[in-house]
């Protein structure tokens, strides 16, 4: 057989999907650069590199439904686009959740400080109330 490396991609889906993991390898290999680079340009700070790995799991898990596709760079870049929308959504999430908790304590915060305000209002001579 020829260099793994001269197989174009279609050669390489239907190898892996028989069954050869090498060929999988080999087509990590060839596009994890150009998705990684879509993931750090798409998804939230610090996310890129889990985008990037979710794609190949993805493309691990559907093989054939990459095979389908006219060209496996476009359906990879597909892929990152939702992987990283999905992470900018949960990540958008989480912040509004942590604002929720922040402005829930912010009450709380205030009330100790009338309770204490109260305190010493009450240490005060009736006339300076």
């Amino acid at each position: 057989m020829e260099l793994m490396s001269e197989v174009p991609d279609s050669g390489l889906l239907t190898s892996w999907y028989a069954g050869d993991r090498d060929a999988y390898a080999v087509l990590v290999s060839r596009h994890y650069g150009l998705v990684e680079a879509a993931c750090r340009r798409q998804a939230p700070s610090g996310e890129a590199e889990d985008c990037a790995q979710a794609v190949f799991l993805i493309l691990a898990r559907k093989p054939s439904a990459a095979a389908r596709a006219l060209a496996l760079q476009a359906w990879l870049l597909r892929v990152a686009w939702f992987v990283c929308e999905h992470a900018r959504r949960a990540a958008g999430r989480r912040q509004q959740a942590e604002r929720n908790v922040t402005v829930v304590s912010e009450p709380a915060e205030t009330s100790e400080a009338l309770v204490h305000l109260d305190g010493c209002l009450l240490k005060l001579p009736e006339q300076q109330r």
